[in-house]
């Protein structure tokens, strides 16, 4: 929860039309000293965060929201002392999955990739892995690549991190639905953290196969192509950005392609240069 009341939420939609279309700064005599005050500090941490050049390198958290009242949820600046945090959290996710790419960032956080995931992972020194949605948002506009953010409350025994994904901080439309809204992610020990995250942007699966028996029964390519066209469909509603985001919505009605790839790359005999094959059903949709 940010606290802050509607009219304080009002000014910072003004603003934010301020900075992205160039509407009239607003004014900010309405507001009372404490709401004036806090307004003021999110408009700084915005102007932060739309000064930023997406191809530069990330800014630290620190940098982020200096001169904020956030400050003092943030550790100490970089320095010898933050270096064994760092380095632990570090160990904690190389331990996870030794397939993921882990290293300590120069700018205080500790990275952590597999295939085109890319998380940050934020240490706070406290016991509270929480930050307000107005900072998250600023992490996420500083650098487009990253596709979400950890925050470690260093001062609990099992580093308690709460990940956050752009979805949890965007404005959301509500809309009526049979299931419940979703919930606040959970805070969970690092290394569960870390798993979690491995689990839901890239489960591993079992082998599957069919009998020999069930192959009469079952028309295998029917089966291919409708289990094509359900993850491409999927694929393309989520809100990748960049080369992903094309290609998936290119094989929007190319779905076959993709069972060709499929049945090539997993056919025995001869190796296949997958790297060569993607490339090339890239080009077939483009």
């Amino acid at each position: 929860m940010n606290g802050h009341n509607d009219a304080v939420d009002d000014v910072l939609a003004a603003f934010s039309d301020h900075l992205e279309h160039g509407t009239p700064r607003p004014p900010l005599d309405h507001l009372d000293s404490h709401n004036r005050q806090l307004a003021e500090n999110l408009m700084r941490l915005m102007e932060t965060g739309q000064r930023i050049d997406p191809s530069a390198s990330a800014p630290s958290l620190e940098a982020l929201l200096a001169g904020t009242e956030f400050v003092d949820a943030l550790p100490p600046a970089a320095s010898t002392t933050e270096a064994p945090v760092l380095h632990r959290v570090q160990d904690v996710l190389t331990d996870v999955d030794p397939r993921a790419e882990v290293h300590v960032d120069d700018e205080g956080f500790v990275s952590f990739g597999y295939l085109d995931l890319l998380a940050r992972f934020h240490p706070l020194e406290t016991d509270d892995p929480w930050l307000p949605d107005d900072a998250l948002r600023a992490l996420f506009d500083a650098d487009s690549y990253v596709d979400l953010v950890a925050l470690v409350a260093t001062q609990t025994g099992e580093l308690l991190t709460r990940v956050v994904s752009r979805y949890d901080v965007d404005p959301t439309i509500s809309t009526a639905a049979t299931r419940p809204a979703r919930p606040a992610p959970p805070a969970l020990p690092l290394a569960l953290a870390a798993r979690a995250i491995l689990e839901y942007s890239a489960p591993e699966w079992g082998e599957f196969g069919l009998a020999r028996a069930a192959v009469d029964l079952v028309d295998v390519a029917d089966l291919e192509t409708e289990i094509a066209l359900r993850v491409v469909a999927e694929e393309a509603k989520r809100r990748y950005q960049g080369d992903k985001a094309v290609a998936y919505r290119g094989l929007v009605g190319h779905e076959h392609r993709l069972v060709e790839l499929i049945t090539t790359a997993t056919r025995q005999g001869e190796p296949v240069d997958l790297a060569a094959e993607v490339d090339r059903l890239a080009r077939q949709v483009a």
